[in-house]
């Protein structure tokens, strides 16, 4: 991976439990860092919601949320990886129908690297019995990226997650 050309999708679930948005942004937030010193050229933020539904929907939100679990899915199968258990699998009902459906609920966080279109890594997934997390893969974007100065504690050199720092914020409405 060439740091210049690395770009990150940052994937965060909607409505998350108590406590799961700081993490959200303490992970943004290192991602910023890594754009700073040059190893990310963009970040793209998505929010999404619980779950991505295997049919083919009309809905444009829930089927681009269902394309981004296939390219995943895709990626980690053409390693030998799997996205469970962090990715969940399950059989869902509909109150209207007797339909069921094939759902996947999605982590609290993905990171999805891409070095221009080509998808590069996909986290959290599973190599045999060992998870990686999205910790692991902020990680080893770190490990590749240039020297600093070393001015991670300064206040100065801090981020507010909390701002839009031209990354581009795609929202898919709760599910």
């Amino acid at each position: 991976m060439t740091p210049s050309q690395l770009r990150a999708t940052l994937k965060l679930r909607a409505f998350p439990p108590h406590g799961i948005v700081d993490v959200q942004r303490r992970t943004l937030a290192r991602l910023h860092r890594l754009a700073d010193v040059g190893t990310l050229a963009t970040i793209d933020v998505d929010v999404w919601g619980s779950h991505a539904v295997a049919d083919s929907m009309t809905d444009h939100e829930c089927a681009a949320s269902t394309e981004a679990v296939s390219d995943f899915e895709r990626w980690a199968e053409s390693r030998g990886y799997t996205l469970a258990p962090a990715f969940a699998y399950r059989e869902c009902g509909s109150m209207i129908d007797d339909e069921t459906r094939e759902v996947t609920v999605v982590p609290l966080v993905t990171l999805a690297v891409y070095e221009g279109d080509r998808l590069e890594a996909v986290y959290p997934h599973a190599d045999g019995d060992r998870v990686r997390t999205v910790g692991d893969g902020i990680e080893t974007l770190e490990a590749i990226a240039p020297p600093s100065d070393d001015r991670s504690g300064d206040p100065a050199r801090e981020r507010d997650p909390s701002e839009n720092r031209g990354e581009r914020l795609l929202v898919a409405p709760g599910r």
